[in-house]
């Protein structure tokens, strides 16, 4: 009995190394801590009971502080609607992990990515016309729910913009700074791989 539990808590914390949600992360050491303290107790060892009771008390405190964070995020209608229409898959919080990292700007005729540019910026339609152009050539329309500076993100910190995007008369736009958006990956993994895939669908569909 003593020993499942000493490699319970062994496998809860090699799981934590491979875990990184952070809720998820928090919880396997919560329980690895326990495992822990338990085994001290059976096998009288103080400092391994002390330790770990003070180790999964920080953790779970930290536990419920993400967990009421998670439920204080409220979104507005239109952020909602947003989130239903582009990230179904995701909670209010995870959304709003992506939304808040970006500005809603309201722009007329901009000049969005200038050809042989590095882009700095990702933006994501919200209402209104872009037209891309390489050259004299004019090769498409971008409609609400496109995004400008897709190719350029995926591609890393530096790369050039392939084509000039310009709005036509007023738009409506969410503008993320490609660098610090970058960092969404570290801080909320899901919400991370969500915006990932809807980069990638954004691409697939330009291609069509």
């Amino acid at each position: 009995m003593d020993t499942a539990i000493l490699n319970l808590a062994y496998l809860a914390l090699v799981s934590s190394t491979l875990i990184r949600p952070v809720l998820w992360l928090r919880s396997l050491l919560t329980v690895g801590a326990i495992c822990f303290v338990i085994y001290g107790v059976l096998a009288d060892i103080p400092s391994m009971y002390i330790w770990n009771t003070l180790i999964a008390i920080l953790h779970i405190r930290q536990l419920i502080k993400l967990t009421r964070a998670r439920k204080s995020v409220q979104l507005n209608s239109e952020q909602e609607s947003f989130r239903l229409k582009w990230f179904p898959e995701l909670s209010a919080y995870d959304f709003y992990s992506i939304w808040s990292m970006g500005t809603y700007e309201e722009l007329t005729n901009p000049m969005l990515a200038l050809e042989g540019q590095q882009q700095q910026n990702l933006y994501l339609l919200l209402d209104g016309e872009v037209r891309i152009q390489h050259g004299q050539t004019q090769r498409a329309v971008l409609g609400s729910g496109s995004l400008i500076g897709d190719a350029s993100y995926l591609s890393g910190d530096g790369a050039l913009a392939n084509a000039d995007a310009f709005g036509k008369g007023d738009i409506r736009v969410h503008r993320w700074d490609q660098m610090q958006l970058a960092t969404l990956d570290n801080l909320n993994p899901i919400a991370g791989k969500a915006m990932h895939q809807f980069i990638g669908q954004n691409i697939s569909q330009k291609m069509l």
